[in-house]
């Protein structure tokens, strides 16, 4: 029984030790599967990461691609947006300087308006200033016209004195003609010595004649608010320093006058000589006041013969009525010179005769006695 018990325990042994090598060898075999199949596993997996590797790559690359186009595209951006930066505050300080501009350019219109408006309401004012004393000037020059008149019809009423005389050649034949004669001279006296100087005051041609040169040149070369002011500075001074020569003028008339007319008048020669040397300041103040004024005015007196004009002169008296010719000038006239010549104010007064007619002696006598 022993051996027999011996021989199961043998065969039990060997029956496990060949179960042990069966497992053994089945666990091998399955590793080995296990392997191949880890190995097979591990290729196909390694195969997948490799694509995916250069699947992660090539996208890598191209979000490179993008990201150095995106910031190519940034840096253009960023250059774009700081010249649009620039320009923006370059925008802005243009658009402050023209506000600034603006402003200055309104304070500059605004400022010319009101000195247009001062220079209007100015002007305004001195065109009204200036009318008024044309006007006024024009009320003394209707004074003036008829003072001579006046004077002789005042002073030479004696129809026998003024007919008592009538010259080596029989002129002046009647009272008219006489007083017509007597206006004439006292007229030519005035025209000659007060009216026809560029500057009363002055005593000699030749510095009257430099005085009206200086001032075409001043009237050529400077501003009209300067020649107004020279001509009124000029006119004040030359009057402040001219008395005695305004005296000696007024004396000269009065002198020639009484020692042609006096035996003539009707009147005592103290009140004769006062009313004419008033006349003879109220023509000086008259031509001082014309010397100050904007425009210039000059006086004309027609020399014996000129043929009468309805345009320039005005009837006064005589034998050629208005188709006649001018023997004696009443009184001048007064024309205000433009840029096309001279435009006549006020009309010359004239005592006409017929064509037919020549001067006589004693007329010789007196316009020579004006003349010196």
């Amino acid at each position: 029984m022993q051996w027999k018990v011996v021989l199961f325990v043998h065969r039990w042994r060997l029956w496990k030790r060949l179960h042990q090598t069966v497992r053994a060898i089945a666990t091998r075999d399955e590793h080995l599967n296990i392997r191949d199949e880890l190995q097979l596993t591990q290729g196909e997996e390694t195969n997948r990461q490799q694509k995916k590797t250069e699947m992660v790559l090539l996208q890598n690359q191209q979000l490179c691609q993008e990201l150095a186009t995106h910031r190519r595209q940034g840096r253009d951006h960023a250059e774009k947006i700081r010249r649009l930066s620039q320009q923006l505050c370059q925008a802005h300080d243009a658009h402050r300087t023209l506000k600034r501009q603006q402003m200055v350019d309104r304070e500059r219109i605004e400022q010319q308006d009101r000195l247009l408006r001062q220079a209007r309401e100015e002007a305004t004012a001195n065109d009204e200033r200036h009318q008024e004393e044309l006007n006024r000037l024009y009320d003394k020059l209707k004074a003036l016209q008829t003072g001579p008149y006046s004077w002789v019809k005042s002073n030479f009423r004696d129809v026998a004195k003024l007919v008592s005389s009538n010259g080596q050649t029989g002129f002046p034949h009647s009272s008219s003609q006489r007083r017509a004669c007597i206006h004439f001279t006292i007229a030519s006296f005035i025209h000659a010595c007060i009216f026809v100087p560029h500057q009363f005051g002055i005593e000699t041609i030749q510095a009257d004649q430099f005085l009206a040169g200086v001032e075409a040149n001043v009237r050529q070369n400077c501003s009209e608010a300067t020649h107004n002011t020279w001509r009124m500075a000029t006119s004040i001074a030359i009057e402040a320093g001219s008395r005695g020569h305004c005296e000696k003028a007024m004396n000269l008339i009065v002198g020639q006058v009484n020692a042609q007319f006096s035996t003539f008048s009707s009147t005592n020669d103290e009140t004769r000589t006062c009313q004419l040397v008033n006349l003879l300041r109220k023509c000086v103040g008259f031509k001082i006041a014309l010397s100050r004024l904007k425009q210039t005015f000059v006086f004309h007196c027609s020399p014996m013969g000129t043929r009468y004009s309805q345009q320039s002169m005005v009837f006064g008296g005589g034998d050629g009525e208005t188709t006649g010719v001018v023997r004696w000038s009443l009184w001048p006239a007064i024309m205000k010179q433009v840029d096309e010549g001279s435009e006549v104010l006020e009309p010359e007064l004239v005592w006409t005769m017929g064509d037919g007619e020549r001067p006589h002696s004693d007329f010789r006598n007196n316009h020579e006695v004006i003349e010196g």
